[in-house]
């Protein structure tokens, strides 16, 4: 699930050239895909918080990220010309109500500086199952975004094998899109990872949906 919330010019050709590769790689494949894309780009809150909680592989979220100086904002996702946030804590009221969260074994944070504890606390309330959470150590641009990506999503769909999960195809595809980046760019990649738990709330409180067998 590619899930744009910029929307200007920019982060439409950053996400568009992630679904371009993402779908190069199921290339003389049609009745066996390898990886199948949906690409989703709205102001309307109730769109977005669908996808958010939508069943998926990897939730890959592109916007610019505000962590929020007033405890009672929190951390959003906004547009880059500033007229739509969508924050996390309402995301998490509405997870609250229905009681389905984050479906995807994996999230990516495309934003800056979305790799901090004010991020991760809101998104544990959210999860149905433990997930590979990756986020952002500072700014970045979209040379950050595109090398790192590229480097993601070619090793993600390499790595596939009886007895292998998918959280573990997640960290093992950042670990090396990690290190390609530092190759590339000859500086630390700025996307970390981490291993979420879902919260105390969340055992309690959140559906855990099975994953559809394919």
């Amino acid at each position: 699930m590619l899930l744009d919330l910029g929307l200007d010019e920019p982060f439409g050709a950053s996400m568009a050239f992630v679904e371009g590769m993402i779908r190069n790689l199921n290339a003389g494949r049609p009745d066996d895909p390898i990886a199948e894309v949906s690409f989703v780009r709205s102001r309307d809150y109730w769109v977005v918080k669908n996808a958010f909680v939508s069943q998926a592989d990897v939730l890959h979220v592109m916007a610019h990220g505000d962590a929020g100086a007033e405890i009672w904002a929190g951390p959003c996702f906004s547009s880059g010309d500033g007229k739509t946030d969508f924050r996390l804590f309402d995301l998490e009221a509405d997870v609250e109500d229905s009681g389905y969260g984050i479906h995807a074994h994996a999230v990516i944070a495309d934003a800056c500086s979305t790799g901090t504890s004010k991020w991760k606390s809101p998104l544990r309330n959210m999860l149905e199952h433990d997930i590979c959470y990756i986020g952002t150590s500072r700014p970045i641009t979209w040379h950050d975004s595109t090398v790192y990506c590229s480097g993601f999503y070619s090793a993600l769909f390499r790595k596939k094998g009886r007895g292998v999960s998918r959280l573990a195809q997640a960290l093992d595809a950042h670990e090396r899109a990690s290190e390609a980046y530092s190759v590339i760019t000859g500086i630390a990649c700025p996307f970390k990872a981490t291993v979420l738990t879902p919260s105390r709330w969340a055992k309690a409180y959140v559906v855990d949906r099975p994953t559809p067998v394919r």
